[in-house]
């Protein structure tokens, strides 16, 4: 068997942010620095939210990979409750045309990509009624990101300086590569610039 490490000064500050949203009666956002455990931060919730209250859940993920990346996590989680957790990509939720009723908790991973008026209508409850909210993100910095703050606050943040000073994150080498761009990436490029 492989014995799993755990940071408990990690875990200690994640169990400090899910305090936080409890203490927001169960919605809001955390916005914890990429690596220092949003996923993770999430599964804490559920186990919390479960123990109160026996529930049903949703996670709306953006893309393939990191719908891909919640089945595996879920695979680890006991059948009773892996059947009563739905995920879904923010595209398979609009194209749906379904409404989710009697859901307990939603969570939107990466949230900071969901600020168009269409994602809106998953976090206003016109698609998913729902009685506790948490997103994740590890940037609130996207054109639009005003829409995501008019339904939830931020409950808790992990800066970059937190992360890398209590050892949560390991430093980075950031690399710049050359690259030939053809018109229509070049023209991305020169409005992110």
């Amino acid at each position: 068997t492989t014995m799993i490490q755990i940071d408990e000064k990690r875990l200690a500050r994640q169990n400090e942010g899910i305090d936080k949203w409890e203490a927001s009666n169960y919605n809001g956002i955390i916005n914890w620095y990429p690596g220092v455990g949003k996923t993770y931060g999430a599964i804490l919730a559920i186990q919390r939210y479960e123990k109160l209250h026996k529930s049903n859940y949703i996670i709306s993920v953006p893309n393939d990979v990191i719908y891909k990346q919640w089945l595996k996590t879920l695979e680890h989680f006991p059948v009773h409750l892996k059947q009563r957790i739905i995920v879904k990509t923010k595209g398979q939720l609009h194209s749906e045309k379904l409404s989710y009723k009697d859901v307990g908790l939603f969570i939107v991973d990466e949230i900071h990509e969901y600020t168009t008026e269409l994602d809106e209508k998953l976090l206003d409850k016109t698609i998913i009624e729902h009685k506790a909210f948490l997103a994740l993100t590890g940037t609130t910095n996207r054109v639009n990101f005003k829409n995501v703050l008019k339904h939830y606050k931020i409950v808790d943040e992990i800066s970059e300086y937190e992360a890398k000073s209590k050892g949560f994150v390991a430093e980075m080498i950031e690399y710049n590569w050359a690259l030939d761009l053809d018109s229509k990436d070049a023209k991305t490029y020169e409005n992110y610039t």
